[in-house]
């Protein structure tokens, strides 16, 4: 039975368009395999493909000379309407889905996309959907480790102290023009 469900996976893929196939990540198409293996879900970063200008929002915003305030509300609602008039389509889409197809969906309107848990069946189907632009696997983010957490050294291996360090890289002009700030001139 699961290798007839990856027989079919693979044949769907076989004959998507090759744009179809060109929205889903070689990483998302892996863990989909294995998640036909295992009968299971997979979570997908869904990328809409209408996404907000930045390049011309900013332009126009730097054109009117706009605040800092007015800036930020701007592109915030811009963003936040863009998410609003793109994503129903899709979430109604996938909300007709059984619990056992799509098991959870979180909306982003930061950057338009949505992240979809969801068996490799709808995935394929949300790549040949003309309003998405990429497929991704939702990867869990792995922190780096502290090689230490003891308090940075004051003296460098070569003997030189922070000052020092700090003197020598300011230069003669900076050396002298902190002096004169020192000494209020």
């Amino acid at each position: 039975m699961k290798k007839s469900l990856l027989l079919l996976l693979i044949l769907c893929v076989g004959i998507l368009p090759l744009s179809a196939q060109d929205k889903i990540s070689p990483r998302l198409m892996d863990s989909m395999n294995e998640a036909l293996e295992a009968n299971s879900a997979v979570a997908a970063i869904v990328i809409l493909a209408d996404q907000v200008d930045m390049v011309s929002l900013d332009q126009t915003l730097y054109d009117q000379n706009v605040s800092l305030e007015e800036r930020a509300y701007t592109v915030i609602t811009t963003l936040q309407d863009k998410a609003r008039a793109t994503q129903p389509q899709i979430m109604d889409y996938l909300s007709a889905k059984s619990v056992m197809e799509v098991a959870k969906v979180t909306q982003f309107w930061i950057f338009n996309m949505l992240m979809v848990e969801a068996v490799p069946a709808i995935l394929v189907e949300l790549s040949e959907r003309g309003d998405i632009l990429y497929l991704d696997l939702d990867a869990e983010l792995q922190w780096d480790e502290p090689v230490s957490s003891a308090p940075a050294a004051l003296e460098f291996p070569n003997g030189m102290n922070t000052k020092e360090l700090v003197f020598r890289r300011a230069g003669a002009w900076g050396l002298a023009r902190l002096l004169r700030r020192i000494r209020g001139r």
